[in-house]
This record gives structure tokens, C-alpha cells and sequence, in this order.
């Protein structure tokens, strides 16, 4: 996340004022349009929060009931579901 906000701040010192001008009149509309960009990756923390919320749930009661054995394809999936997410929010903290 901070290497996109360190581009997008150099992009942002190299335009002159006038560039800055006309890339606002192309895009303040977006600000009509719906979330903020806060509120949108706030929705996207949350929902992979919760992703990973149900992989661990359901990868604990495979564990502690021993059903996993019996169903290693779906534990091997919970497992990946869960990792894929969590690495996920490190990248984007």
C-alpha cells in the first residue's frame, strides 16, 4: 500500500498546477459516484477479516474433531483460503 501512495504522491509533485487542474475536472465526479476510498478499503479489510475468520473457525473444528483426515482436499483448501488473506492484509498495511 505505501509503495501505490509513494508513486501516486511523485506522480502528483511532478504536474504543474494546471495538469492538477484538468485531472480534477476529469475525476471530481467520482466523488459523487459512491464510498469513499476510505470506506471501500475498510469494506475490503472487513471482508477478508471475515474470510479468514470462517477458514480458521472451520479449520479448528476439523482439527479438534479430527475430521480432517477424512476430508484433507477441503483442510488443504481452508488452510490456502486462510494464508492467501492474511498475507493479503500485510500487504496492504
Amino acid at each position: 500500500m505505501s509503495k501505490i501512495l509513494e508513486e501516486l504522491k511523485k506522480k502528483l509533485d511532478s504536474m504543474t498546477q494546471e495538469e492538477l487542474d484538468e485531472e480534477w475536472e476529469r475525476l471530481k465526479h467520482y466523488n459523487e459516484i459512491g464510498p469513499t476510498v476510505d470506506e471501500y478499503f475498510e469494506w475490503i479489510n472487513n471482508s477478508a477479516k471475515n474470510k479468514i475468520k470462517i477458514a480458521d473457525k472451520e479449520i479448528h473444528d476439523m482439527e479438534t474433531s479430527g475430521t480432517w483426515t477424512k476430508n484433507k482436499q477441503r483442510y488443504r483448501e481452508l488452510k490456502k483460503i486462510s494464508k492467501y488473506w492474511k498475507d493479503y492484509l500485510k500487504q496492504i498495511q
